[in-house]
């Protein structure tokens, strides 16, 4: 079994472009730092894997709970990345247009 870490799922794109992955016609959404709610919203994210972990914990699913719970943290991780980035390029940050 590999172990992974937070910043594996932080840093699992780079160097690579994500949209390769997509299916043809496959939707996707895209979020910047540049967007105001781009912080609060990649949270909201982390905690939605985070509640897929603890579902995951109460089915005694420890394997898939530990992995979710990384992924968890990795996008946490993200959304401060964002944060700090706004914090420091202010005139950039913005509402979605």
């Amino acid at each position: 079994m590999i172990k992974t870490t937070p910043r594996d799922y932080t840093m699992k794109y780079q160097g690579k472009n994500p949209l390769e992955k997509l299916r043809d016609g496959e939707p996707y959404f895209f979020v910047r730092a540049q967007d105001k709610l781009g912080p609060e919203a990649v949270q909201a994210y982390a905690d939605l894997l985070k509640r897929e972990s603890d579902k995951a914990y109460r089915d005694n699913d420890d394997a898939r709970a530990g992995e979710l719970l990384k992924q968890a943290l990795g996008v946490l991780r993200v959304a401060h990345i964002f944060a700090d980035w706004q914090a420091d390029n202010q005139q950039f940050v913005k509402m979605p247009d």
